[in-house]
């Protein structure tokens, strides 16, 4: 396997023999989507975390060294709010949550569908396949639905980066 492929394989544990899988767990992230999970998680940039953790996706971690506490967490809860030095840390995190996590095992089997299908792969069609991602499901859905479509994120969903996965 090349240099670069080997690289992902490692940072993902990936450990099939198939590279085809291995792209395909690792496929991008409809920016759509990204920018409106970022948007709602964050109140557009100004939650405290977003402030003092460059937390932008509301990722949880179980690790004090590594989190922020939410100051209305339930006594008997242990999460914080994962912190980042940088919102591009915040954002690999996020990709890499969603690319890997067993929890979004669903929205990967989706995208790699509409992927084999020769579809475009947006943040709509893949929108309710992250119904574990927020304990509101539906709702949360719902919103991230709506914040595409009021923003009209989808047409960023065209445009892709080479770097997105690394």
């Amino acid at each position: 396997w090349p240099d670069w492929l080997k690289s992902i394989s490692e940072k993902y544990l990936y450990e099939g023999e198939n590279i085809g899988d291995l792209l395909m767990s690792v496929d991008i992230v409809p920016i759509s989507l990204a920018v409106s999970q970022a948007a709602i998680e964050s109140g557009w940039g100004t939650s405290r975390y977003a402030r003092e953790g460059n937390a932008v996706f509301g990722q949880y971690t179980y690790k004090e060294d590594l989190g922020i506490l939410p100051k209305d967490r339930p006594d008997e809860e242990k999460f914080l709010i994962r912190k980042f030095q940088t919102i591009s840390d915040s954002t690999a995190s996020y990709i890499k949550n969603l690319n890997t996590h067993y929890a979004y095992k669903d929205f990967r089997e989706n995208r790699k569908k509409i992927r084999m299908n020769g579809e475009k792969i947006s943040g709509i069609s893949l929108v309710k396949h992250l119904i574990n991602y927020s304990e509101r499901k539906e709702d949360y859905i719902n919103d991230v639905e709506k914040m595409i479509k009021d923003n009209n994120f989808n047409d960023f969903d065209s445009v892709y980066t080479t770097n997105l996965i690394n």
